[in-house]
């Protein structure tokens, strides 16, 4: 996770020093920024329309970089609007969720040697186990995700849920997922620690329905019956 904090401090300076840079340009030179700024959030738009990526982690954690690094460039194209005290700290505010955990997990995943574990669960749905660490005898667990992927575009997928475990409150590395095609709902179990007289109830059991676009052939055929 150190590592991920380093890039993403690093693409922030990056982008401060292109903000220095970008005033002493000439507009055919601005010009030419703008257009590299719209192919960088090209990806981004594709991936929000179609909510569609790939079935790569590493390929999806350098769009997700990319991403990050086109929100950085559209923050210093906005201080360059005036008055520019109260643009410039907008910027510093817009720039802080860069470092959530909900863009820092995904982010991480770029520099992890962690092996995702994919479990079947039934009609082309998965169950995606990514185990995580913030570091030795500190916190740790599982990322999930669930996902659809058709059986003949076999290097794509469209994830629909996700949340991360951590070990202190259930074995993440033996979550399970069931499909239930009555309701199109996906429970995700994972199993409750090793019980002691002193240990408090653990545990986790979640229940998702799958929206209309990651529905697989088979159910939303019988959704228009």
């Amino acid at each position: 996770m150190a590592l991920t904090y380093t890039a993403l401090v690093g693409l922030i300076l990056v982008t401060v020093l292109l903000r220095l840079l970008v005033p002493r340009c000439s507009p055919p030179r601005r010009r030419q920024l703008s257009v590299l700024l719209a192919l960088l959030l090209l990806p981004a738009l594709l991936n929000t329309v179609s909510r569609w990526e790939t079935t790569s982690l590493h390929i999806n954690a350098s769009l997700l970089w990319i991403r990050l690094f086109a929100y950085e460039l559209c923050i210093v194209f906005f201080t360059l609007v005036r008055p520019r005290v109260l643009t410039s700290t907008i910027a510093v505010i817009l720039t802080l969720p860069l470092f959530f955990s909900s863009v820092t997990g995904p982010a991480a995943t770029l520099f992890s040697r962690a092996q995702p574990k994919i479990r079947t669960i039934s009609d082309g749905y998965f169950l995606e186990l990514l185990p995580w660490s913030s570091g030795p005898h500190q916190n740790s667990g599982a990322d999930f995700v669930l996902f659809y992927q058709p059986s003949h575009v076999p290097f794509l997928r469209r994830p629909f849920m996700g949340t991360r475990l951590y070990n202190s409150q259930c074995r993440t590395a033996e979550t399970t997922s069931t499909l239930d095609p009555a309701t199109d709902h996906i429970s995700v179990r994972c199993p409750p620690l090793k019980s002691t007289a002193a240990a408090p109830p653990s545990g986790t059991e979640l229940d998702y329905l799958i929206p209309r676009g990651a529905l697989s052939p088979t159910l939303a055929q019988r959704e228009h019956r």
